[in-house]
């Protein structure tokens, strides 16, 4: 039988923002989740799950993975996940994801069972918030400015399979290699990957073409070529810019591409003043307040 309660708690503060943080408790037979909300429940900023067993039942490899893993479930980076109220250009300066991330990380640092965090990286900004169907992809974006995932270069993730990360990193070693860029003709590049795939590009590369094709031939490699690329592109207009050919291209390039990662949880010692553990949530004692420690 299932059954919940959910547990109201107070805000918590990162070097930039203020959050509020909600926890689910939910008991399905000898099955334990603890959901860690913040934002609106019904559609929430982030949360991450946490499994555990009721005490007294036999834990066997199978329950310990799962003991040892938290899954982020979703995590997104809008203004209205903050409680402050901010400018555009102060958010655009102060990362909301990995601010949030980087707190719910520590927190289960703090967990001593919690060993990984597991996540399905489909992240993505709509480009045009009228139509679902038009959003860069942003696992796609990172690889081509930088080789790497958002997660692989802020947390270390890998790929949960070691075998698709040898052949991911082979992939990755060949498309930020020079002779790789060689291969390709800037008119060739231009009209048959770019154009071809995003017509729009052509609006905003052809009043600059022998720029961008001076551009193209002085840079070393396709990461160093799309960073200076962005220059040239109106703020407003990079999404659009940058939709589908570049997914295409990148896809064609990056075989497997992985979407299932793992961070590794680094335990963290309790810090003076006070932490917030999960364990207390599940004591319940409706005397003991929660404690926070302001991450610096």
């Amino acid at each position: 039988m299932e059954s919940e309660y959910n547990k109201h708690l107070p805000s918590i503060k990162t070097q930039h923002y203020t959050f509020h943080l909600n926890v689910k408790k939910t008991i399905n037979g000898e099955l334990i989740t603890y959901s860690i909300i913040v934002g609106n429940k019904l559609n929430p900023c982030l949360e991450v799950l946490v499994s555990d067993f009721a005490p007294g039942q036999p834990i066997n490899s199978r329950k310990i993975d799962w003991i040892n893993t938290a899954h982020l479930a979703k995590v997104k980076s809008l203004e209205e996940c903050v409680e402050d109220e901010i400018t555009n250009e102060y958010f655009a300066e102060h990362s909301v994801g990995k601010e949030l991330l980087d707190y719910i990380i520590g927190l289960l640092g703090r967990v001593s069972r919690v060993k990984h965090l597991t996540l399905n990286d489909e992240s993505h900004i709509p480009c045009n918030r009228k139509d679902p169907f038009d959003q860069l992809d942003l696992l796609i974006y990172s690889i081509a400015m930088y080789g790497k995932t958002w997660y692989e270069r802020n947390y270390n993730a890998r790929p949960k399979h070691n075998m698709d990360y040898i052949q991911y990193k082979d992939c990755i070693n060949k498309y930020i290699s020079p002779e790789f860029k060689l291969k390709y003709d800037f008119d060739e590049f231009y009209q048959r990957i770019m154009v071809m795939h995003n017509p729009y590009v052509s609006t905003i590369i052809n009043p600059q073409l022998t720029a961008v094709k001076t551009l193209y031939e002085t840079t070393k490699t396709f990461p160093e070529f799309f960073n200076a690329l962005k220059t040239y592109v109106p703020r407003k207009d990079k999404c659009r810019f940058f939709n589908t050919w570049l997914t295409a291209f990148i896809s064609s390039v990056i075989k497997p591409l992985p979407r299932y990662w793992v961070i590794d949880i680094q335990p963290k010692r309790e810090t003076r003043g006070g932490t917030y553990k999960l364990r207390q949530i599940r004591k319940r004692r409706k005397t003991q307040k929660s404690k926070y420690t302001k991450r610096p």
